[in-house]
């Protein structure tokens, strides 16, 4: 809790620099495509998969210019992640058929992000931008649903992700931190993009053996850029 505050603190801060020094503000939503990637020192004899699912994010964005080409950009970003885990057994591990168990994970984050974005003005009407950066999310809800399919009957669960660092009652650490990189192309004051969070911070609570996982996403973007 001492770390959200902070983070948020620091926020806070940075804002109000950029809204000081600050001549646009954006707002953006769109398209993610997230999954969370698992790398393994001891594999577990039934290894899940892992799948890619559908979500969203929207936010809005500050810029504080640096010269003609580059700008910093920040703001504040409600974004979905999360991934589909399946896991099947076939009658060599089973009694009576095949059993499948089906985990969705669905997670909502606050993402904090600060690029380094350079924009190239074709015309008066067209330019092309790129940006890239670190940024900082803060787990704020999530939903676990667990499905068990066996012999053709599904039995399905639901609960809400508990968040924090204790291996035995939480899921996923609060805190997640990662890289931005992206690029599109502004149309007057449009602005069509796309981008890819690489997560490198372990968000799982055993940060041991085979349990460490990351966020990756996946975005596509459309906005509109306010100001000159």
């Amino acid at each position: 809790m001492k770390t959200i505050k902070t983070n948020l603190l620091l926020t806070v801060l940075l804002f109000a620099t950029l809204c000081t020094c600050a001549q646009t503000f954006s707002l953006k939503a769109g398209y993610n495509l997230s999954n969370i990637q698992q790398k393994s020192e001891d594999m577990p004899m039934f290894p899940f998969e892992y799948k890619s699912i559908s979500g969203f994010h929207v936010g809005g964005f500050l810029e504080m210019p640096i010269n003609d080409l580059f700008t910093i950009e920040s703001g504040l970003q409600f974004s979905s992640k999360g991934s589909k885990m399946e896991l099947s057994m076939n009658d060599a591990y089973s009694i009576g058929g095949d059993i499948g168990i089906e985990l969705l994970i669905n997670s909502y984050y606050l993402d904090i992000p600060i690029t380094l974005k350079a924009t190239h003005q074709l015309n008066d009407n067209l330019a092309l931008f790129a940006n890239a950066g670190p940024y900082i999310g803060i787990g704020l809800t999530g939903k676990l649903k667990s499905t068990l399919s066996f012999m053709g009957q599904e039995e399905s669960e639901e609960e809400d992700i508990e968040w924090g660092q204790n291996e035995d009652t939480d899921v996923f650490r609060r805190l997640d931190m990662g890289l931005t990189f992206g690029g599109g192309v502004q149309m007057k004051a449009f602005l069509i993009g796309l981008s890819y969070d690489l997560g490198l911070l372990n968000i799982n609570t055993t940060q041991e053996g085979y349990s460490s996982r990351k966020n990756k996403v996946f975005k596509i973007s459309v906005g509109y850029h306010f100001g000159k």
